[in-house]
């Protein structure tokens, strides 16, 4: 394990590390505030951009004065955030979302269950290790808080003949929590196995991949034997298994590709050693991990979105969080975009003391578009394996993380992607402070398919647009596209017709913001900022909330 800082505050002091406030506690807002705007919220933005994120990185025993801090971020607890727009005013609330873990971890000093990366108290590892590990994910309990989900919020399910429309929460564990929409109150926690009895494993994608009223996604079993049953279901939770996977490594995959015609499960490498059984004796993900193997390929399996494997694909070992999209193309092949990473220590990156150093996890991330010719239109009798060609890969002025597209071009041919960026000028392994994110970026992917412009020169500078401030540390841009005029189509609009919302922490006021850019151009548009002082710990990923336009 890593040795951890627990003072915050000696840290928070140093003026080489000022993005460190991001990764600090701050106080819940349950009460709706108004956010100062300066600038103009365009008319038509008008609606509610929810995110989720860790927010709590260190727990005190009131009792015995004893403190737990977390070790990994992906571990810190539950905080859901809401900003409203409405006539041009934003107001701003937050609640946290894993107070019953919280409790625990006060009064034991260790989580219950697993955890992503925290290490348990070595005198109790033996007596709890196999009564609360795998908690069935097929019945949790009747407590909405009792785990820590803070990583994709999305549009809610419709379960068990509710009409309410919720917000639902999801992590990388087969354990999804549902929220109010107004007040972020949690409801309840639930797995997947309420929309298929079959879908009991613990393990699931944080990243659904959404076409219409249909959501796919995947659920892996560990154990004696490892299971990945990749799944479709639609908003009123009706479920089909559309293949099961016996055959590929227990892998950690936070994100899977969809097209028009498949769903594509890429298995890169990080597996789980011994089919996940060390997951009892550590009771977290990272150091349940097997050794990296540089000869272990990525597997790519293609389902038919109605059912069947149909082909697999291999490639050249790799890591990934992110997929960007994916698309059939016109020649019937099947394009792929992700944000991929040589290995995956990339993870190891992100425990608390090594993001509280300044140094960014994001350096060694580069764009790659792989591409899976000769892809059988329906499943037969015997399962073909070919080997997936890699189209390019991108240099580091595309560096791209927590990407997003254009709403209409999930699943299609598309131009333009958005997500946090590094500067170039930090250069790779530099132990300059560029914190967690540095900039915002806009790549181009006409350009990047063009070999010259994977890699810029003096002489040919990037194709991409970069937005940064000396002060603001950004989060992942949000693509809000401006209402159709009457008579247009989606074909008919640019894919950057739109505004970015993204939240910001300025560190010359010690707060954070809602940051609005242009999507063409990247220039800021308004800003609506909290008061001096009062700042939001870094989160993860964001939905804005189309239908609250309407309300």
């Amino acid at each position: 394990m890593f040795s951890h800082t627990d003072n915050l505050d000696a840290l928070a002091e140093k003026p080489n590390y000022p993005s460190v406030l991001g990764f600090t506690y701050a106080p819940e807002t349950r009460t709706p505030i108004e956010l100062k705007v300066t600038g103009a919220f365009p008319g038509w933005i008008c609606g509610n951009l929810y995110r989720t994120g860790p927010g709590k990185f260190e727990v005190e025993n009131e009792k015995t004065g004893k403190k737990t801090a977390i070790s990994h971020w992906f571990d810190g607890l539950a905080r859901h955030h809401k900003f409203e727009i409405r006539n041009g005013k934003v107001t701003y609330r937050s609640r946290d979302g894993s107070e019953t873990v919280e409790k625990e971890l006060k009064e034991r000093g260790s989580f219950p269950g697993m955890s992503y990366g925290q290490m348990p108290d070595p005198c109790e590892r033996i007596w709890r290790k196999l009564l609360t590990v795998f908690r069935p994910a097929y019945n949790p309990p009747n407590d909405p808080t009792a785990f820590v989900v803070a990583v994709t919020p999305s549009p809610g399910l419709l379960l068990n003949g509710s009409q309410k429309q919720a917000i639902t929460m999801k992590t990388d564990a087969n354990i999804l929590q549902s929220v109010d929409p107004e007040t972020l109150e949690p409801i309840e926690a639930f797995s997947y196995a309420r929309i298929h009895p079959e879908l009991t494993g613990p393990v699931s994608a944080s990243h659904s991949c959404r076409d219409g009223n249909e959501s796919f996604n995947y659920v892996l079993d560990l154990g004696r034997e490892t299971v990945f049953r990749i799944f479709k279901h639609d908003d009123r939770g009706h479920g089909q298994i559309l293949a099961t996977i016996r055959d590929a490594p227990p892998a950690y995959i936070h994100s899977l590709f969809l097209t028009k015609r498949f769903v594509i499960v890429a298995v890169w490498q990080c597996d789980w050693a011994w089919k996940g059984l060390p997951v009892l004796w550590y009771r977290n993900m990272v150091d349940s991990f097997a050794p990296w193997d540089k000869d272990r390929d990525t597997i790519f399996y293609v389902i038919s979105r109605t059912g069947g494997l149909v082909a697999k694909y291999t490639s050249p070992t790799f890591f990934a969080f992110h997929t960007i999209n994916s698309y059939d193309d016109h020649d019937g092949s099947i394009i792929l975009d992700l944000a991929m990473y040589p290995d995956n220590s990339v993870i190891e990156n992100f425990f608390m003391d090594r993001l509280r150093s300044g140094l960014s996890p994001l350096t060694e991330c580069r764009w790659r578009r792989f591409r899976l010719r000769d892809v059988p239109e329906a499943p037969d009798k015997v399962v073909p394996t070919f080997r997936a060609e890699v189209v390019f890969t991108g240099g580091i002025d595309s560096v791209i993380e927590l990407p997003s597209v254009a709403p209409p071009s999930h699943w299609k041919p598309y131009r333009y992607a958005y997500g946090i960026h590094v500067n170039p000028s930090t250069g790779q392994n530099s132990s300059k402070e560029v914190g967690f994110s540095q900039a915002i970026i806009k790549v181009d992917t006409w350009a990047l398919s063009t070999p010259q412009n994977t890699n810029a020169t003096p002489s040919h500078p990037s194709p991409h647009l970069v937005w940064r401030s000396d002060h603001l540390f950004p989060g992942e841009p949000v693509l809000v596209l401006r209402p159709l005029s009457e008579g247009m189509s989606l074909d008919d609009q640019p894919e950057d017709d739109g505004v970015l919302l993204l939240v910001t922490l300025d560190i010359s006021r010690g707060a954070s913001g809602l940051l609005v850019l242009d999507a063409k151009t990247l220039t800021e548009i308004a800003r609506a900022e909290l008061p001096d002082g009062q700042h939001i710990p870094f989160d993860v990923h964001g939905m804005w909330d189309m239908a609250a336009a309407s309300s």
